[in-house]
């Protein structure tokens, strides 16, 4: 029997505070619904309770903006607050000492500091050129934004990435920077 899906309590630190300017009674009686109680997180949760905090957060978010929009600021914000945790601390740590390209390397490993089931492979098209293809692609629009503030994290200069290949089981970004 495969292991469970799960999303780990780092995650849901950084939903917290991704959600903390747009929280109200709405939102937390949301929350409640789910089972996310951000005062005391469970270590792990089933990875569709992970998806439905996301579409709480995009729920919340500028409502101008199309959903591809709000799903990559989520990225950003995701890596941006993820950087706050404890776990997340450490890992961007090691990634500001091995750089980019190393970090695309080990991307699979440091996936797998937040979820149980995230694996990756990646193509170097050239210096400072990779396509890394996830098998993940429950709202990928959050992808370019995450790996565009991921790997400026890692010391990359002015990163851009975007979706290249989306399929039914896999998705593929393609990152390029300075």
């Amino acid at each position: 029997m495969a292991e469970p899906r799960v999303a780990f309590a780092s995650l849901f630190q950084s939903l917290e505070r991704i959600l903390a300017p747009v929280r109200d009674a709405s939102v937390d009686a949301r929350l409640r619904e789910l089972g996310i109680d951000f005062g005391h997180l469970q270590p792990a949760y089933p990875v569709e309770t992970w998806y439905a905090g996301i579409e709480l957060a995009l729920s919340r978010f500028d409502p101008s903006w199309t959903n591809e929009q709000r799903q990559n600021h989520f990225g950003v914000r995701l890596v941006q607050t993820y950087g706050d945790t404890l776990v997340g601390k450490a890992m961007y740590t090691m990634m500001r000492l091995i750089g980019p390209e190393r970090s695309i390397v080990r991307a699979t490993r440091s996936f797998r500091t937040a979820v149980n089931f995230l694996d990756t492979s990646y193509v170097m098209h050239g210096p400072r050129d990779f396509e890394l293809t996830m098998n993940e692609v429950v709202l990928p629009h959050r992808y370019p934004g995450f790996f565009e503030a991921a790997l400026t994290v890692a010391g990359a200069k002015n990163v851009r990435c975007e979706l290249t290949r989306l399929t039914a089981t896999h998705a593929s970004f393609r990152s390029r920077w300075d």
